[in-house]
């Protein structure tokens, strides 16, 4: 979703996240109005893999309090997401992959209420490695 110095490079993309791929989001805009014409839903992930190299770039996969940075930046990333396709009657919003690997419940609660608030149409959520959200 964001600009990155090696796009080629997975371990070591050197995302830049104050600037978004706008090609990228277009692309994401173009599939969910097709899928919303063949009346399927899109689960909008905002976050896979975050144990692995290369993937993370708010904080390497570290853990809140093991070298976590502050949330302004993510929650640019999350706000953004929310304000751009929140207006599909096709998508939900799946905050993360598998959180227990590489955030904490602190992180888990603070951006689902975040999605939450910033969706004006209240779309469905969810969050994997979780029992009950």
């Amino acid at each position: 979703p964001w600009v990155a110095k090696n796009p080629d490079d997975v371990r070591k993309p050197e995302f830049d996240t104050s600037r978004f791929n706008v090609a990228m989001w277009q692309k994401l805009d173009k599939l969910v109005r097709y899928a919303r014409e063949k009346d399927v839903i899109v689960s909008v992930i905002f976050h896979l893999d975050g144990p692995d190299p290369g993937v993370d770039p708010f904080n390497g996969g570290k853990k809140k309090g093991e070298g976590y940075t502050d949330y302004k930046a993510e929650e640019g990333y999350y706000k953004y997401g929310v304000s751009r396709l929140a207006g599909y009657s096709n998508v939900m919003w799946d905050e993360t992959n598998e959180w227990h690997l590489f955030r904490d419940e602190k992180w888990v609660n603070h951006f689902g209420a975040l999605i939450r608030e910033a969706d004006p149409y209240k779309h469905l959520m969810s969050v994997h490695g979780r029992g009950d959200y």
